[in-house]
C-alpha cells in the first residue's frame, strides 16, 4: 500500500457532477482529494477481500446467537424495541450494505468499527472513483460495488415474501449534500434494478392509526422503505415508536441495531479473543481490562457516528480526541478498544471503508485525515490496484 502524488484532472469538477457528486467539497474545504492516490498490489486487495468476508460471518454469527439467547443487555435497547429486532430477524427482511472501518498497516488488518445500517461516502466508493480511474486509465480498482448494489435490489425485489412494487427513500429534509447525495443516489441503483421509487422527506411521512401503516403524502401506503436516517434516532422519536405496529419493512432492518452499535466491538472480542481482524475490545468499567496488558485505549459511545466522541486514554490519562457531536440515547455508554495508530503517509493517516453488499466484499473507499481520528471533514481520496 503506498500514497502517490498525482496531478488532479484538469476538468475533476465536471466530471464529479457529471456522477452526481455536488458535495466534492463540504463546508468549503475539499472532500473529494485527487492530488494524491492509494496504489495496492492485488494480493493486499485479496487480504482486504477476504477479511471482509471473514468478518461479515463472525457478525452474523454473533447477532443469529444474541437473538436465540433473547439477551440483549449489552445493547442498551428500549424494551419495546426487542420484539421489533427479533420479528425482523425472524421474517428474515432483507439488508443492502454495510461498510466495515479497518486500519491497513504493514500488512496487518484490523476491524475499528462496522457502520451497518446508514453508512455514506458510497457515491464516492462506487461511481466516482471508478470514473476516475477510467479517465486516469490505470489498471484496476477493488470496485464492484454499483453493480452488486444494483444486482441486490433486484434479488430482493424478486424474493418470494418480500414481492415490492415500489421502495420510498427517505432522510430528513435538511439533511445536507452528503446525505441527499447518497440517497439520490441509492434511488438511482433501484430505479436500475428494475424497481419504481420515489424519495420523500421523513418529516413529510405520516401514519395511518386505523390501518397500522406509514403513508405518503398521498396516503398511499409505504411497504417498503430505504431510510438514511439511523435507527437509534428514529427509537428515539415519539413518531418512530409507530414502527413497532407497522406493516412497513426497513432497509435496513431493524436487526442492524444489532450490528450498527459498538457493543459488538467487546462480543465479538469475547467470542474470538487474540482473533488476527479484532483488536482487544471491553465494555468501560470491566475490571478485566485492568489485566491486559495495553496501555492506550480507545474509548467510545456504543452509538455515535463520524468519528464523534473519542477519547484517547494513555496510560490511564483520558485525552478528548473529538467532541460531542453526536447526540443519542446511551451516549453515556462506552466500549474500550485498544488504540492502533493508523498508517502515517507523509501526515496523511487513511482508514479503508470495506464494503459488503448483501453477504458479498464488494469494494473500498479511502477515507484520510491529518489526525488519528476520521471524521466528516476528512477526504476521500482515490486509489487502484495492479499486479
Amino acid at each position: 500500500m503506498r500514497r502517490i502524488t498525482v496531478l488532479p484532472r484538469p476538468n475533476w469538477q465536471a466530471r464529479c457532477t457529471e456522477d452526481g457528486f455536488v458535495f466534492a467539497s463540504i463546508d468549503g474545504e475539499e472532500y473529494w482529494q485527487e492530488s494524491a492516490c492509494y496504489s495496492f498490489t492485488s494480493d493486499e486487495v485479496e487480504a482486504i477481500h477476504d477479511a471482509t468476508s471473514e468478518l461479515n460471518s463472525m457478525c452474523f454469527d454473533l447477532i443469529q446467537d444474541v437473538v436465540k439467547s433473547g439477551d440483549y443487555s449489552d445493547y442498551h435497547l428500549p424494551e419495546w424495541v426487542l420484539p421489533l429486532i427479533d420479528r425482523s430477524w425472524q421474517n428474515r427482511d432483507p439488508h443492502v450494505y454495510g461498510r466495515f472501518d479497518l486500519v491497513f498497516k504493514d500488512g496487518d488488518i484490523k476491524l475499528l468499527e462496522y457502520n451497518a445500517d446508514t453508512p455514506t461516502s458510497l457515491l464516492e466508493s462506487s461511481v466516482v472513483q471508478w470514473t476516475w480511474l477510467t479517465d486516469r486509465e490505470l489498471p484496476d480498482q477493488f470496485n464492484s460495488i454499483h453493480e452488486k448494489l444494483v444486482e441486490r435490489w433486484r434479488q430482493i425485489a424478486n424474493k418470494e415474501n418480500h414481492k415490492m412494487s415500489r421502495v420510498y427513500l427517505t432522510t430528513m429534509g435538511e439533511a445536507g449534500l452528503e446525505d441527499w447525495g447518497n440517497l439520490n443516489y441509492m434511488a438511482e441503483v433501484v430505479f436500475q434494478a428494475g424497481i419504481d421509487c420515489s424519495t420523500i422527506n421523513l418529516e413529510d411521512v405520516g401514519w395511518d392509526q386505523a390501518a397500522c401503516h406509514f403513508v405518503d403524502t398521498q396516503d398511499k401506503q409505504i411497504q417498503h422503505c430505504f431510510k438514511l436516517y439511523p435507527w437509534e434516532w428514529l427509537i428515539g422519536d415519539e413518531f418512530g415508536k409507530h414502527t413497532q405496529y407497522s406493516k412497513t419493512r426497513f432497509i435496513e432492518p431493524a436487526w442492524k441495531m444489532l450490528l450498527s452499535n459498538k457493543a459488538i466491538l467487546p462480543l465479538l472480542w469475547a467470542r474470538h479473543e487474540g482473533h488476527p481482524l479484532l483488536l482487544p475490545a471491553f465494555f468501560a468499567g470491566n475490571d478485566a481490562i485492568r489485566t491486559k496488558a495495553s496501555s492506550r485505549w480507545a474509548k467510545k459511545p456504543i452509538l455515535s457516528r463520524e468519528g464523534a466522541n473519542i477519547t484517547m486514554i494513555d496510560n490511564g490519562v483520558p485525552r478528548q480526541l473529538t467532541g460531542s457531536t453526536y447526540s443519542c440515547a446511551c451516549e453515556d455508554v462506552y466500549v474500550l478498544q485498544e488504540w492502533r495508530d493508523l498508517p502515517d503517509f507523509n501526515g496523511w493517516h487513511p482508514v479503508i471503508g470495506s464494503w459488503v453488499v448483501g453477504d458479498e466484499p464488494a469494494g473500498i473507499g479511502i477515507r484520510e485525515d491529518r489526525g488519528q481520528v476520521t471524521g466528516n471533514l476528512s477526504c476521500f481520496t482515490p486509489h487502484y490496484f495492479e499486479e
